[in-house]
């Protein structure tokens, strides 16, 4: 009987066996999935502890970013002061550079330079040394604005030192020698920003002191230069304290970007009469 039943509902007997497996499969996927979903360790309670260890991440990333942005701030305030204060700050001529006659202008911006030292020095009875040239400076008659900016970073140099000399009681002061520039960088390794410097050494006599007022001179905000003592000694067995020596003053400046391309392109220029200047120690 059993056979007849199969033959004439084998294919009604196999739909619905095979629906009813389906069933049961589904059945228990969607209770596994239940069972996995609830319960403390379930889908449920895991996505909520996400959830909240996700808010904590957030808030902990929001705090530490308004944090660490007030502290960047805080490095750039403080390195634009100290920029500020120790940075010898461009002539006033490099902001209106005449491009039609750039050596005449330079020209009076040496005479000018030259004749505020000689006040100073006139009223010291003190002779200051020749007057310089553009040939000095290594001016070309193809140089353009950058290349005067760093022919005017010299002149700057020079003028800060002229009246620091004069100022401070020294007896004797040479002509002022222009040294090549150089470029440091500031962090090893690190080349996005370097340490342009620009020095000028000068021979100088005079007694002791005025080779500390020198020092301490140029050492106060907004009138930095940096001093190297190149060459000192006794001028005389007969003046104890008379000395003679070599200072050179230095300028420096951070350059990054285009700035820094700039300094790199005037690093090492030679001027034009001489076969080419002191290198910075």
């Amino acid at each position: 009987m059993l056979t007849r039943i199969w033959g004439e509902n084998k294919r009604f007997i196999l739909i619905v066996g095979g629906s009813f497996a389906i069933f049961l499969f589904l059945n228990s996927f969607a209770g596994g999935c239940i069972q996995r979903a609830d319960g403390p360790k379930g889908l449920i309670a895991q996505a909520g502890q996400r959830e909240r260890e996700v808010r904590v991440l957030h808030k902990e990333l929001k705090d530490r970013y308004w944090e660490e942005k007030s502290r960047l701030e805080g490095y750039g305030k403080e390195e634009t002061a100290l920029r500020t204060d120790l940075e010898v700050p461009p002539e006033g001529e490099v902001a209106n550079i005449d491009e039609a006659a750039p050596i005449a202008q330079f020209n009076r911006a040496i005479d000018k330079v030259w004749g505020e030292a000689t006040q100073t020095a006139n009223r010291a009875a003190l002779a200051l040394p020749e007057k310089l040239g553009p040939e000095d400076f290594g001016i070309s008659r193809d140089d353009g604005k950058r290349e005067y900016e760093r022919h005017y970073a010299y002149l700057a140099v020079i003028r800060r030192a002229l009246r620091t000399l004069v100022e401070s009681g020294m007896t004797e002061i040479g002509r002022p020698e222009p040294v090549d520039a150089e470029v440091i960088p500031v962090v090893q390794g690190n080349d996005s920003v370097k340490c342009l410097y620009v020095g000028v050494v000068f021979k100088v006599a005079g007694p002791y002191e005025a080779f500390l007022r020198t020092l301490k001179s140029v050492q106060g905000a907004k009138d930095f230069l940096q001093v190297r003592i190149e060459d000192l000694s006794q001028k005389s067995a007969n003046e104890e304290r008379i000395l003679k020596g070599e200072l050179q003053f230095l300028s420096f400046r951070l350059a990054e970007g285009a700035e820094l391309e700039k300094a790199d392109e005037g690093k090492g220029k030679k001027p034009a009469r001489k076969p080419g200047r002191r290198k910075v120690k």
